[in-house]
This record gives structure tokens, sequence and C-alpha cells, in this order.
């Protein structure tokens, strides 16, 4: 069961309020982030727009989150769209795809609005499931097992989105982790499972980001074309469809 809401519709009263009925189930699955900089930095974002998608189980009971926003920064004199988003689910629903419809949506929109405008994907990923799920299905990532190391002008644009949204280096050797403060909580054998996960994007993920349980985020850059996002949405409802079908075998 979902239900969705688009944030830039509601007051800033309004947003608070529904901050503080999502703020329980973010703190079952993170911890460093109280109340008022949970809403500060999600609810009242400045993004051009946002919108909430809460997932609920078959009681009704908030099992996950997704709040997407499209941003407009300035980058060498031209107006670029930037795509973020702060989601959270608890453990047994994550890795499973379901927020993926709801991303490609918000961000076509905006780009059939904008066609001509560069837009791209943003992330400060402090999971290993993230990450996976982003590789997965976009055309392009950087850095990424496939592409190491970031292009000139990708890596200028993410310095320039570091610091348009404050997000402070953690070690120079390591320039694109970034300290974001969310950590995941996981029990020892989630930790184990990732730590043995095959997955290339997951170790990849994981030697760049070795203190993802500290709060410490990957930076991560996505190009996000009209056919990038239409090859997402094949993607995902082709992975769906064979889930489906291996339950149903």
């Amino acid at each position: 069961m979902e239900t969705t809401i688009d944030l830039k519709s509601l007051s800033p009263a309004e947003r608070s309020r529904i901050a503080r009925e999502l703020y329980g189930l973010h703190s079952e699955i993170f911890a460093g982030v109280d109340l008022e900089a949970f809403d500060r930095y999600v609810f009242q974002s400045r993004a051009r727009e946002s919108a909430l998608r809460v997932y609920r189980d078959a009681a009704g009971r908030p099992i996950g989150y997704f709040v997407a926003h499209v941003y407009e920064h300035t980058f060498r004199g031209r107006p670029v769209a930037v795509c973020r988003g702060e989601v959270g689910f608890r453990s047994e629903a994550r890795g499973k795809n379901v927020i993926a419809t709801f991303a490609l949506g918000v961000a076509l929109r905006y780009k059939l609005r904008y066609p001509t405008r560069p837009m791209y994907y943003l992330g400060a990923l402090v999971h290993p499931s993230s990450y996976a799920q982003l590789t997965r299905f976009a055309d392009r990532v950087w850095p990424s097992p496939q592409t190491p190391v970031t292009p000139a002008a990708e890596a200028e644009l993410l310095a320039s989105l570091s610091r348009d949204f404050g997000l402070r280096e953690v070690d120079p050797a390591r320039p694109l982790v970034r300290a974001i403060g969310w950590t995941t909580r996981v029990t020892a054998e989630e930790r184990r499972h990732w730590q043995e996960h095959r997955n290339p994007a997951v170790r990849f993920f994981l030697r760049e980001n070795p203190g993802y349980d500290r709060g410490e985020g990957l930076l991560t850059l996505a190009p996000l074309t009209v056919g990038g996002l239409v090859r997402m949405g094949v993607r995902f409802l082709r992975s769906k469809l064979s889930r489906r079908l291996g339950r149903g075998g």
C-alpha cells in the first residue's frame, strides 16, 4: 500500500506534521539525526520540487518512505537540474526496487518540461543496497566498477554540488566520501551479509566507502536523459516481471 504527497503543495507546518509522523520509522532505520534536523533537511528543503511516497504493510503500518527532490543548480553559467532523495526502509523491505517507478516519474515529469536542461542524480549514499540499485538500473554511474575514474567535467560538477549542499570531505585520500551523519542501523547478520556479498557493485561500494556504517556517504553522479529514464523504467519492469515469474515457478 502506497501514499504519495506533493510536499511543495503543503505549508511548512503541514510538512513538519508529516515529519513528526515518520520520524519514529526513520529512527528505527537510522541513527544520528534528531527530529529537527530530519524535518529541516528532508521536508523543508529548498528544492524546486519535492514529493513523498510512504509504503505500508498489509496492516497499514509504514515500512518505508522515499522523498524525491529536484533542485536547480547553476554550473558553468547554465542551469542544471539535480535529483536527490532520502529513503528509508526496514531491513526486510530493502533492495526490492519498490521506489524505482516513483523516482523515475518525478524525474521524467521535470525533464519533459525542461528537455534541454542537463539533469543528474546526485547521491551521497550510506548503504550498499542503494548503490547496487542505482548501478543496476542507470545507464552510467560515476564512480562505478565500470567507470571508477569520474571524467573531469563531472568531477568538477560533483565538487560544485558538494559545496552547494555543504557535503564535508572526510579524508583527502578518498575525495568522494563525505560526512553525512546518518547511519543505518544493522544487525551483525546484516553486516555480515553485505561484507560477504559477491555483487561487483556492492564490493566496489564497500571498498570505496568502508566507513558507511559510521555515517559516511559515497558521492555518486548519474546523468539523466529522457531516453535514459525510459531505459531505467524498462529495466525495472523486466526485473519486477522476472521476480514475479520466479515466485510463480
